[in-house]
């Protein structure tokens, strides 16, 4: 009769199966955790982008040529940044002198953007415009008398687009408008360029010549509105509240607070040499507040599931070894 130790009594073959599908259970339970974990740490693992635009894919005002006498105002407002859309608003400001000795009553006034944005002419209304002929001031929008069509297209040779207003000077062959005042805004699509999960960077490009391929897409004569030839030219941005700004590139020229908000304002006058450069770029690298909390949230989730997780599976896979090597053993 064989000798059966209490040992292997306590591990019998019931005993023994018993274990074997727990320390089964626990493995799976393991890779569970620990698919777990690798999920909350591909959550923050963000590539980040590169991306060079061209000396000619940047912010290009236009006009009708040989129509502007006097650029008095050149502004572009960056607001209301979106890091989850990557996206922005801007409202370009423009009052300009037409003169009363132009070679057309057509004057053609707009914008090249880079990458895409939704036409200023479909959020309410399209636009505020003034204009005068020293004796009146009459406000309008796209249905304005003057404004024989409003125009947004894309440039499909490049990653930039662009929109643009024709107007009439004269109303009813009598009046002739001198003076003008535009402000247009539209949401700017693709603004942003992700650093990390965190991280970004916001590059506003101002280009001093337009893309070949949008200048023949305008089926009028245009010149672009250098910085330089306004007697104010402005680049002002207001980042995210929530944001920590890391790095400006170059140092902004001045501050301003408005209803609590911190602008950056750079004079582009002074920062614009068409003789020398093609373009000249302002950039703002930040840090969103709640994502870096919720990156560190989540690495720290990241951590302890995976501890818990291979640990599980290195202590449940060692022990469904032994157990098989026993009964391997016991058979023998």
């Amino acid at each position: 009769m064989r000798y059966v130790s209490p040992q292997s009594r306590a591990y019998g073959p019931s005993g023994r199966d018993c274990v074997l599908a727990f320390s089964i259970i626990l493995l799976v339970i393991g890779f569970c955790l620990t698919g777990i974990g690798c999920w909350y740490r591909s959550i923050v693992v963000a590539s980040p982008v590169s991306r060079q635009p061209g000396e000619s894919e940047g912010f290009v005002p236009f006009v009708s040529w040989g129509i502007v006498m006097q650029l008095s105002l050149l502004k572009l407002l960056v607001d209301r940044i979106d890091v989850n859309t990557s996206s922005a608003w801007v409202t370009l400001l423009l009052r300009f002198n037409a003169g009363t000795a132009a070679p057309s009553n057509v004057i053609v006034v707009g914008l090249q953007v880079p990458h895409e944005f939704s036409p200023p002419f479909i959020f309410g209304p399209p636009f505020d415009l003034k204009a005068t002929d020293g004796r009146m001031v009459s406000p309008g929008a796209c249905g304005y008398p003057i404004v024989l069509k409003c125009v947004n297209a894309k440039d499909t040779t490049a990653d930039v687009s662009y929109f643009y207003v024709v107007m009439n000077r004269t109303l009813d062959s009598k009046i002739v408008f001198t003076s003008f005042d535009l402000n247009m805004t539209f949401l700017w699509q693709g603004s942003l360029v992700p650093k990390s999960y965190e991280a970004f960077e916001l590059v506003v490009q101002l280009s001093f010549s337009l893309r070949p391929t949008v200048r023949h897409g305008i089926p009028y004569e245009v010149r672009e509105l250098w910085p330089s030839l306004a007697e104010e030219s402005k680049l002002s941005i207001h980042m995210p509240l929530s944001s920590t700004i890391t790095v400006v590139t170059p140092p902004a020229d001045s501050y301003t607070y408005v209803n609590g908000s911190l602008w950056h304002i750079w004079d582009t006058r002074l920062r614009s040499d068409p003789d020398r450069f093609a373009s000249t770029a302002f950039s703002i690298q930040f840090l969103m507040n709640d994502l870096a909390a919720k990156k560190e949230q989540n690495l720290f989730y990241a951590g302890l599931f995976l501890g818990v997780g291979i640990s599980t599976v290195t202590g449940s896979a060692m022990e469904i070894v032994r157990t098989l090597g026993l009964r391997r053993k016991t058979r023998s």
